[in-house]
């Protein structure tokens, strides 16, 4: 890890993809794109909790668990995203995103494990665009998982895995049926 101030760092633009795959209970080998993306926040918390002694003092600050929740506003509100997410209970999907850095790198995030929170909202407003906000939350795989490609290999207890390369790796290509085996 090389921490420094960098110009070329900082970005200005999103990620812009998101592709998801169910896994089960109906397997498909395909990622599909869920649309434009008008935003999108991950947010990888740890809560933590301080051990306190008997005296009174800090002993120690220890993580009590993790938790990945992904939050999209997708720009259509059509059938197909309104359906997405009228049927998710109860199923489980691959989440696959990526984006370009200011300095031209690629962002690779893959979440094995996941579960999208059901049931579709949005606002009709005139003269705005009719968003609809996806909140996907990421499991903890129960094994490890050799991915293809290799680059997105997960190890067990893990919900994700984020990569940076100079060239982009693309969506994994192995199958759906394949990780649920392993991660479900």
């Amino acid at each position: 890890m090389a921490l420094a101030k960098n110009r070329a760092k900082i970005n200005v633009k999103g990620w812009g993809y998101l592709k998801l795959r169910e896994i089960s209970p109906t397997p498909s080998d395909t990622f599909l794109d869920v649309g434009y993306l008008q935003e999108t926040s991950i947010a990888d918390t740890r809560p933590m909790v301080e051990a306190i002694d008997e005296r009174g003092f800090q002993v120690d600050y220890v993580d009590s668990g993790a938790s990945l929740v992904i939050v999209a506003t997708v720009m259509q509100s059509d059938i197909d995203i309104v359906t997405l997410l009228k049927v998710a209970s109860g199923r489980y999907y691959d989440v696959y995103m990526h984006g370009v850095t200011a300095d031209g790198k690629y962002q690779e995030l893959r979440a094995y494990c996941c579960k999208i929170k059901p049931g579709p909202g949005f606002t009709n407003k005139s003269g705005a665009i009719r968003t609809v906000p996806i909140e996907i939350h990421a499991l903890t795989v129960k094994a490890a998982f050799t991915a293809n490609p290799v680059v997105f290999n997960i190890a067990i207890n893990e919900q994700y895995v984020l990569i940076e390369n100079a060239t982009q790796q693309g969506p994994p290509i192995d199958t759906a049926s394949a990780v649920a085996s392993a991660v479900l």
